[in-house]
């Protein structure tokens, strides 16, 4: 927040809150990415994998039907895919989960952040210059009370002089 530093309240709560808001909302589109790339290699992965077991099950189909004995080493490697088979499918279901109940709803509520994040700056900036100028006006009251005081030593001078360096200070 580049009009922090112009209103000299780094260390306001109301401005510190907003600028880690400002300040994460590029993490969180770093993570959009990221995941966005993770769910396209693990894609390719499952693919890559798909592929495989595919020619794998062929040769253990041709294992098992052949007649040289290896009907034991073909039922082995079909287990073996029903195996690797589950695996993939539980590496579809992780990137389906993470596309549809990560990714797609962070993209979505980026933007509504982004604004919630700039109307709360705007409101803030609007509330600072409003007490700003009151406390502008009541310095002005004040410094006015008491080169009234000075000249007049009045009794209703001195309550209203004090009400409003209370509220100064």
């Amino acid at each position: 927040m580049a009009n922090d530093r112009a209103r000299g309240f780094e260390g306001d709560t109301i401005n510190t809150i907003l600028l880690s808001l400002q300040n994460s909302i590029g993490l969180w589109e770093d993570m959009i990415n990221k995941t966005s790339k993770l769910s396209a290699s693990l894609k390719t992965v499952i693919q890559c994998i798909g592929g495989f077991l595919e020619a794998f099950q062929k040769i253990a189909d041709c294992a098992y039907g052949s007649n040289c004995g290896l009907k034991d080493l073909g039922s082995s490697m079909t287990r073996f895919c029903l195996r690797e088979r589950g695996l993939e499918s539980r590496l579809r279901t992780f990137n389906s989960q993470l596309t549809e109940c990560l990714t797609a709803p962070l993209v979505d509520r980026l933007e509504e952040w982004k604004r919630s994040v700039a109307q709360l700056d705007r409101e803030n900036g609007k509330e600072w210059r409003r007490a700003k100028s009151e406390l502008q006006r009541a310095t002005c009251e004040l410094e006015k009370l008491s080169k009234r005081s000075r000249r007049k030593v009045s009794k209703d001078v001195y309550p209203l002089f004090n009400r409003i360096s209370h509220i100064i200070s």
